[in-house]
C-alpha cells in the first residue's frame, strides 16, 4: 500500500469485497476446526472455579437467550461473548498461530456466534466472518511480532479487540466507512497487561472474552452512527504507537493479498494445555523420557528464543516452583518436568497434587536455559535440550516444529477426539456431542446459528 493510504481504510475496503465463494475450501476447513476446538476448550472449563465466578457475576445483571456454551441458561450477547471467550481460553488449550502466539479462536468464535445468534445469521455468513476475523488477527500478529509482549501487553487481547471488531463488522455487512469507525472505536477498548505471569492470576483468561465482547460493542456502535478516529492503527497516537514499536510499520503485512492469501491457514490446534512455546520442549521430554533414568540427570539446558524468556523462563526460580496450577502452564521447566515424569501432558497434569510433588519439583529445578541467537521464534517454534547425566554423558533432543501446527497438523479425527476428551474432563454428556460436531463440520448448511446445539441438550 502507498504511504498516503490509511491502514484502516485500506483494510475495510479489502474486507468489504470478500464473499464466501472467494474463501478456499482448505481455509474453510481450518475455520471449522478452530470453531469446534474453541467450543471444546470452553466446555473443558465448564466446571472450573473461574467459570463459576463468571456465571455468578453474570447473575447480577446479565439476561437473555444467547447461549453460554454447555449450559441451559442464556444471557445477553455481550456477556455470552465474555463468558464463552474467557472459558475457552481458560486452560490455554486453544488454538494458536505460528508467526505470533495470538489465539484467534477464543476471540473470534464467541464474538461471531453470539452476535450471529442475535441477528439470525446463517452458517455461511458465520464462516465468512469467522475466517475474516482469524485472518485479520493473524496478520496483526505477524505485523507486531514480539513487540506487544515486550511492551507488557497480551497480543490476544490488544490485537483480538481489533480483529473481533472487523469480524463483527463483516457479519453486519457494514460499509467501509462504518468499518473504519468501528476500528477506531475498538482501538480505545484495547487492553490486557501480562502481569498475571507474576502470580498465576486469572486475568489472562479474561483477555479473550474481553476482546470478543469489545468487537461486538464497537461494530454495533459504528453501525448506529458513533465515530472513531480514522488513523486508529497507524496514527501518531494510534494502537501501534501505544502497544507496539511505534507508528512506522510495514503495514503491507496486514493488507497485501488480503482475501487472496490466507496466512491464518497456519493456525495450530494445540496438543497440550500450556503456553504454546512450551510445546516443542514438552515433545523433547516425551522423547527423552523413553531413554533416560531421571535419577541420573544432573542438569538440563534448553536452547531458547530470546522472545520467550520473559514469559516462560523468568524469574527462573519462580518458573521452577510455580505458585499455582495456572502459573504452571506458563513455566517451561515445570511443563518439561511433568512430561518427563508422566510420559504425557494433559488437562489432568495441572493439579495441586503435582505442584507439591518433590520429585517433579526436583527435576524442574534442574532445568535451565540459554538463549540461542539463531532461534527463529516467532516465525517457527522449535526446541533443543541438552541432558547432562551423572556419568558425564550429554544427550540431545530436538523438536523442529510445533505439534498441531503447519508442519505436523492434527488430523480431523484427532481434533474430534480432543473435543470429546475436553467434554469428558468436565463430565459433560458425550451423547449429544456428535450432533454439534456434525453441525460445525456442515456449518455452511445451517440456516440460522440458533440451530447450533451449543448447550449440548
Amino acid at each position: 500500500m502507498s504511504s498516503e493510504e490509511v491502514v484502516s481504510v485500506k483494510l475495510a475496503e479489502l474486507i468489504s469485497v470478500i464473499e464466501s465463494e472467494k474463501i478456499p475450501s482448505a481455509m474453510v476447513s481450518v475455520t471449522k476446526n478452530i470453531t469446534l476446538d474453541t467450543i471444546g476448550c470452553a466446555l473443558a472449563a465448564a466446571k472450573s472455579s473461574y467459570a463459576e465466578s463468571l456465571l455468578r457475576a453474570n447473575h447480577q445483571g446479565g439476561s437473555g437467550n444467547i447461549p453460554i456454551w454447555g449450559f441451559q441458561d442464556g444471557t445477553d450477547m455481550y456477556s455470552a461473548a465474555l463468558i464463552n471467550g474467557t472459558s475457552a481460553h481458560g486452560e490455554d488449550f486453544d488454538s494458536s498461530f505460528e508467526g505470533c502466539p495470538v489465539h484467534s479462536g477464543v476471540v473470534i468464535t464467541p464474538a461471531i456466534l453470539s452476535l450471529g445468534h442475535m441477528i439470525n445469521a446463517t452458517g455461511e455468513d458465520a464462516i465468512r466472518a469467522l475466517t475474516i476475523g482469524h485472518e485479520v488477527m493473524c496478520r496483526l500478529g505477524q505485523l507486531t511480532g514480539t513487540t506487544v509482549h515486550r511492551r507488557g501487553f497480551h497480543p490476544t487481547s490488544v490485537l483480538g479487540t481489533l480483529a473481533s471488531t472487523m469480524a463483527c463488522s463483516a457479519l453486519l455487512r457494514l460499509e467501509p466507512k462504518k468499518m473504519v469507525n468501528a476500528l477506531g472505536i475498538a482501538a480505545s477498548m484495547c487492553s490486557g497487561i501480562i502481569e498475571y505471569l507474576s502470580d498465576g492470576s486469572s486475568t489472562k483468561r479474561l483477555h479473550a472474552g474481553w476482546a470478543a465482547q469489545s468487537g461486538i460493542r464497537a461494530s454495533l456502535l459504528a453501525q448506529a452512527g458513533f465515530t472513531g478516529p480514522e488513523k486508529s492503527i497507524d496514527g501518531d497516537h494510534g494502537v501501534f504507537f501505544a502497544f507496539s514499536s511505534g507508528a512506522n510499520q510495514n503495514y503491507e503485512i496486514l493488507t497485501e493479498d488480503f482475501g487472496h492469501k490466507w496466512v491464518s491457514i497456519n493456525t495450530a490446534i494445540k496438543a497440550y494445555p500450556s503456553g504454546t512455546m512450551t510445546h516443542p520442549f514438552i515433545d523433547c521430554c516425551l522423547q527423552a523420557s523413553k531413554e533416560i533414568n531421571l535419577n541420573e540427570v544432573d542438569e538440563i539446558i534448553c536452547d531458547v528464543g530470546e522472545g520467550t524468556v520473559h514469559r516462560l523462563w523468568e524469574p527462573l526460580k519462580l518458573k521452577q516452583n510455580p505458585p499455582n496450577e495456572y502459573a504452571a502452564k506458563f513455566s517451561t521447566p515445570f511443563c518439561m518436568a511433568l512430561a518427563l515424569h508422566h510420559n504425557k501432558l494433559n488437562l489432568n497434569s495441572f493439579s495441586e497434587l503435582y505442584l507439591s510433588d518433590r520429585e517433579i519439583l526436583n527435576t524442574a529445578n534442574k532445568i535451565k536455559y540459554k538463549i540461542n541467537p539463531d532461534d527463529p521464534y516467532p516465525k517457527e517454534y522449535i526446541a533443543k535440550i541438552h541432558v547432562r547425566l551423572s556419568s558425564g554423558q550429554i544427550k540431545e533432543y530436538n523438536k523442529h516444529c510445533l505439534k498441531g501446527g503447519r508442519h505436523e497438523p492434527l488430523s480431523k479425527p484427532e481434533i474430534i477426539a480432543k473435543f470429546q476428551d475436553n467434554l469428558s474432563f468436565s463430565s459433560l454428556n458425550l451423547s449429544n456431542a456428535n450432533k454439534l460436531i456434525d453441525q460445525i463440520y456442515s456449518l455452511e448448511e445451517i440456516r440460522d446459528i440458533k440451530q447450533l446445539n451449543l448447550s449440548l441438550s
